[in-house]
């Protein structure tokens, strides 16, 4: 089969040829334009897809090419090869440098990435007319309020590193006390001749991401200005006076200075050290960064904000010092337009594994195509519903200048690797001119995280003008957890326990609220993988990895202690609790998957179903302005999110009654109706209570043992699971290994039973190894024949978070013995002649080729050996061993027990005869062990209650519950039987 480029032609494909495509058995023409074709290397096919009428189609057509994938070029006849599945797609590099995610935060010891530019030839700055610019993409950081001046918050753009004097030039963000803005602060000096220290420039919080900064002296005044990217408004800073400034001269302040970063020391020229004793290092993206020995004017400094080339716009032999950074090494190092620059490249340095990556594009390409930025960046999740593998997920951005026609918007999600998640799909038609759009793209739910690509259908086949996005963010589940200190505790850190599981999370943490108006609130901050997070937060990730999650998760933590659950809804109360839900729902978007509402202590008193009525519905007596379920706009949670009613926690503390275990007085009547509740409404369910929780007082769990926060943590884990319809309810086993008696005097024995969840054992009368006064458990019954059951003439005991201990009331248990038997040949036996052991055959052959075959020999003798070896070969799957010289052969089961007298022996010849129709002598100790009843034991219709009388014979674990007041009452089948060595 020819190629393409082989045929026959006056000129290069245009586009516009069609081929025919069959569909529904009709033929119809599609041009070359819409139709992509991949290579599957395995068939030699090529798959074309072909958008007819907006409608995916697909055909197949030969091909002898052995590309991987390839893109019909509309303009030519060459094909613009792209990568396979698993490498990285078609123009994954956008224009700038993205910095590490907490990128030195946490003092001088933690990780950092950062780039060291040497000093010389940088030439004096600012000492006549001169401007330096920078674009950046803000961290998400800029959404935390701080104290202006804090130099812990600062995240420094750019500055001095190492030497002496009073040389400084630095950049940073920082934020402003108690207000919803970021704070630029700049700060020059040379000499004792300083500007203004600092100025300082509030960004309006409905300023974009990407911002192109520019610092510009005109005469004597210097001006801070700052242009949106995305829509190319200019936002006016400061102006301040520099007459006399003689400016900043960069060799007199060490060999370097830093990109992303600050710092007072240098140990050594080719490694600059860093001290931030004062700062924390850039954790945004940087994309252009330079000086320019003029004053740029506005219309030069929006060109660039805007995507113009910045050669085309600017004089390229201005630029002292320039560089376009975008993660690679290559960018280091000047561009080759910028003839004025003599500088030495610059260098990254970086410790504890960071590194700097390629970022998105600040700046927009081809007629100015963006993507609006998710603000919360890596710790963005959008919400999947809760049942669902695929969330649509909006996106939106703008198309700014005049298109030649109306066009088509395509968007591809990436992982951070750039391998494709998505296929390009249609998302907005546009009209010529200036305009924004929007769509959704399907989107699966995973365990990476996704970066997103766009571009005009009339620029596919130009990856340069292609826009890439790469702030990071999933698609996975929202989890909102609701409730009083006890939620709040969650992220008490007293036992330091730090999460290292395979599970990606966010967390996001509400945060004191500054001011009524809730425009002016910052009440939450982002994290992602902090560590010692919290001993319930570990405890939540613990429960959810162990289950197997195959999504990242975001946590959300809204707590105010002690108040009524009234305050939540009510923004006339001093609580407004509602108010972080209502700003994270806002700032975050994406949906919600599950809430979880842990809230029940401060409105003992309230009936619980008109409550929660109010808060979730908005209905009934107590219903106010805010509800969980109504309108986004009003901080409402996704239809199709579920909700989880945590009851009550039931606690094995020594103030607990063990008749009142079940009961718990006011608190069990208000779970009972919280329950109850929930057993209405088809999107909530009841949540797992750890039914041993232990507590540090009256209300709030132990912060210093496992069995307080941390399993707290756990079963909220659980419960979200529930609600996420991510099934982990499982039965527990006994560990059949864990039978052995306690000591050398065969009186007591103990096994141990396999808890799924974080369970533990507990009767039917609230007791566990540590609670109660009675721990005794039944449905426990022992043989020493395997034929004769008893469930008498012993106790049973729970002995330990998983374990029981069974003590003889009387003498001891009978020493364990093997079961024995015999086969004795009395001739050499005839062909076909058989012999049954424990269900296996063995036939008699001439020639005992298998491995169940034995060979007929000359002497009964020569038979008898024979059978003894096929024995001997399989004994590990028959339990039995086989001995003797002569014609007799001794069969001696492996196991110490009465269950070797069920081996059963069988014949059909007249040249054997056997020793009877089973071994015998075993002798030992059996057990069966079972939940729910033997004989005549059965469960109560209303569950287990102090009342009733067969409690104990109903074992409890507090794992995936399965009735509805939160027990767990789970039957294992009554047929296994233990050997007990």
């Amino acid at each position: 089969m020819a190629k393409i480029s082989e045929l026959p032609s006056a000129g290069p494909l245009t586009g516009a040829e069609t081929m025919p495509i069959v569909q529904d058995g009709e033929t119809k023409q599609a041009e070359f334009s819409e139709v992509l074709a991949s290579i599957d290397e395995a068939g030699n096919q090529a798959v074309l897809d072909v958008q007819a009428a907006g409608t995916a189609q697909t055909g197949l057509v030969n091909s002898a090419g052995d590309a991987k994938l390839a893109l019909m070029n509309t303009a030519s006849e060459t094909a613009i090869a792209a990568a396979a599945t698993a490498q990285e797609a078609v123009g994954y590099r956008g224009k700038s440098a993205r910095f590490p995610v907490r990128n030195r935060h946490n003092g001088d010891g933690s990780p950092f990435a950062l780039i060291a530019q040497p000093n010389a030839n940088m030439g004096t700055w600012f000492n006549a007319d001169g401007s330096f610019v920078m674009s950046v993409t803000l961290p998400r950081e800029r959404l935390r309020a701080s104290t202006t001046g804090q130099s812990n918050v600062s995240r420094t753009l750019f500055g001095n590193a190492g030497g002496s004097g009073s040389n400084n030039f630095n950049l940073a963000l920082t934020g402003a006390a108690g207000v919803f803005q970021s704070q630029l602060v700049f700060y020059m000096r040379s000499g004792s001749t300083s500007l203004v220290q600092p100025v300082a420039f509030n960004i309006p919080e409905n300023t974009g991401s990407r911002l192109l900064i520019a610092l510009r002296r005109s005469g004597n005044s210097f001006t801070m200005d700052v242009w949106d990217c995305d829509s190319g408004t200019k936002t006016a800073g400061p102006v301040t006076d520099c007459t006399g400034f003689i400016g900043w001269v960069a060799a007199n302040k060490g060999p370097y200075f830093q990109i992303g970063s600050t710092g007072q020391t240098n140990a050594a020229p080719e490694v600059p050290a860093f001290n931030p004793t004062q700062t924390r290092c850039w954790d945004g993206e940087i994309g252009l960064v330079g000086y320019y020995a003029a004053a740029l004017t506005d219309a030069q400094c929006q060109n660039l904000a805007l995507g113009m080339s910045v050669d085309a716009a600017t004089t390229p032999g201005t630029w002292r010092w320039v560089r376009e950074l975008d993660g690679s090494a290559a960018s280091l190092t000047k561009p080759a337009w910028a003839t004025g620059d003599t500088t030495s490249p610059a260098v990254e340095v970086n410790a504890g594994g960071l590194k700097i990556e390629r970022g998105s594009d600040i700046t927009g390409k081809g007629v100015h195509f963006t993507i609006n930025r998710k603000v919360a960046g890596d710790a963005h999740v959008d919400a999947v519903i809760p049942g669902r593998d695929v969330k649509a997920v909006a996106v939106s951005g703008r198309v700014r200048s005049t298109l030649p026609s109306a066009d088509v918007i395509e968007i591809r999600f990436l992982t951070v690797e750039g391998k494709a998640v998505t296929d390009w799909q249609r998302v907005a038609s546009i009209a010529p001119g200036d305009a924004t759009w929007s769509g959704f793209v399907n989107v699966p739910k995973g365990m990476e995280r996704y970066v997103r690509q766009g571009r005009l259908v009339s620029q596919r086949n130009d990856p340069t003008k292609w826009f890439l996005d790469a702030t990071r963010f999933a698609v996975g589940y929202r989890v909102k957890i609701v409730g009083q200190s006890q939620v709040a505790n969650l992220r008490s850190t007293g036992r330091a326990l730090q999460y290292t599981g395979r599970l990606p999370f966010s967390f996001v943490e509400q945060a004191a609220e500054a001011a009524a108006d809730i425009s002016a609130i910052n009440c939450f901050a982002v994290h992602d993988r902090l560590p010692a997070i919290g001993d319930g937060v570990f405890g939540i990730m613990q429960a959810i990895d162990a289950a197997g999650c195959d999504a990242v998760v975001a946590l959300e933590i809204q707590a105010v202690g002690g108040t009524s659950a009234l305050d939540w809804i009510d923004d006339t109360l001093g609580g407004r609790t509602w108010n972080p839900m209502l700003r994270s729902n806002e700032v975050m978007d994406g949906g919600t998957s599950v809430v979880i509402w842990n809230w029940d202590p401060a409105d003992i008193g309230t009936n619980y179903a008109t409550l929660l009525d109010a808060v979730f519905c908005g209905t009934g007596a107590q219903a106010r302005g805010r509800f969980v379920f109504g309108p986004t706009s009003a901080g409402g949670a996704d239809i199709g999110a579920t909700v989880v009613y945590m009851p009550t926690q039931r606690t094995n503390g020594s103030a607990t009654v063990e008749s009142d275990f079940d009961t718990n007085g006011s608190y069990g009547t208000r779970r009972d109706e919280g329950v109850a509740w929930a057993a209405t409404k088809p999107f909530a369910f009841s949540g797992i209570p750890p039914l041993d929780l232990e507590l540090s007082d009256s209300l709030h769990p132990s912060l210093t043992l496992s069995s307080g926060t941390e399993r707290h943590g756990q079963h909220l884990g659980l419960s979200f699971l529930r609600g996420a319809r991510i099934d982990v309810s499982r039965n527990p086993t006994v560990n059949n290994a864990s039978f052995a008696f306690t000591d050398g005097t065969r009186t007591a024995f103990r096994f141990d039973v396999d808890l799924p969840n974080f369970g533990a054992l507990r009767n039917g009368l609230g007791a566990t190894s540590d609670a109660g006064a009675d721990k005794g458990v039944r449905l426990i019954e022992v043989s020493t024949d395997g034929v004769t059951w008893s469930k008498t003439g012993f106790t049973a005991v729970i002995t330990g978070r998983n374990r029981v201990t069974v003590t003889k009331t009387a003498g001891a248990w009978s020493a364990p013995a093997a079961g024995t038997g015999t086969v004795t040949f009395t001739a050499v036996g005839t062909e076909g002649d058989t012999i049954t052991i424990a269900g296996s055959v063995f036939t008699l052959s001439a020639t005992g080729d298998g491995n169940n075959e034995v060979q007929i020999g000359a002497t009964a003798t020569a038979t008898a050996q024979s059978f003894r070896d096929k024995v001997n070969n399989l004994s590990s799957t028959l339990g039995v061993t086989a001995s003797g010289t002569g014609t007799v052969i001794a069969l001696t089961s492996t196991a110490l027990s009465p269950s070797a007298n069920t081996i059963a022996l069988a014949r059909v010849s007249t040249a054997v005869t056997l020793s009877g129709a089973t071994l015998t002598g075993g002798a030992g100790l059996l057990v069966r062990v079972g939940w729910g009843g033997f004989g005549s034991y059965g469960l109560p219709a209303n569950g287990v209650t102090s009342g009733n009388t067969a409690a104990r014979d109903y074992w409890m674990y507090d794992g995936y519950a399965r009735h509805p007041n939160g027990l767990g009452i789970p039957v294992l089948p009554t047929n296994t039987i233990y050997t007990v060595a």
